[in-house]
């Protein structure tokens, strides 16, 4: 099975004048740091934060397939012929769709198979944004169509999309400043 394995523990350096050298490290990026005094409750540590990525993962690729979903409803509405009004718009829109969701797949696959490398958690939570930010592109590519077409319903059914991206980009953001100490 397809998991994020984290462990990126930085050892201690017990011949270092500073104290803080003397401990086990996790580095979270930008600036956060969590620190422990023995080896078992760092990897204890990477392993709850492995737990927490491959749920977001899951989330993520939920998420998606609810997007990758609404493109294939809203499909036959991208006419792109040339005598169709708006055939070039939707040519363009499609495309761009299209690529980015060959981008969120070359992605996701980059997070399994470079999280355990030396930058693996720095890398995990920028392929996360990365991720997040394609989805809503699509979302709003989705969002215009359905808005011009005049499909309400189903544009607040992306809207709420949308929400769940910026409700999991948070909830990201957060395990990446405070750690785990964010999850309850």
């Amino acid at each position: 099975m397809k998991t994020i394995t984290l462990n990126q523990i930085i050892k201690p350096k017990y011949s270092s004048n500073y104290i803080e050298d003397r401990f086990y490290k996790i580095y979270l990026g930008e600036g956060v740091t969590v620190s422990f005094t023995n080896i078992k409750e760092a990897e204890k540590y990477i392993n709850k934060l492995s737990l927490h990525a491959n749920n977001c993962l899951t989330e993520i690729i939920e998420i998606q397939k609810l997007i990758y979903s609404e493109y294939w409803a809203l499909w036959f509405y991208l006419d792109s012929r040339s005598h169709i009004k708006n055939g070039e718009k939707y040519r363009n829109i499609e495309k761009h769709i299209q690529n980015t969701f060959d981008l969120i797949y070359k992605n996701i696959n980059k997070l399994i198979l470079n999280t355990s490398s030396v930058n693996g958690i720095i890398l995990l939570f920028n392929g996360f944004y990365d991720i997040i930010y394609y989805l809503q592109e699509i979302v709003k590519l989705l969002s215009e169509v359905r808005k011009n077409k005049k499909h309400l319903a189903e544009f607040n059914k992306l809207q709420t999309y949308n929400s769940m991206l910026n409700t999991l980009y948070m909830n990201i953001k957060s395990l990446q400043n405070n750690g785990l100490s964010s999850i309850p």
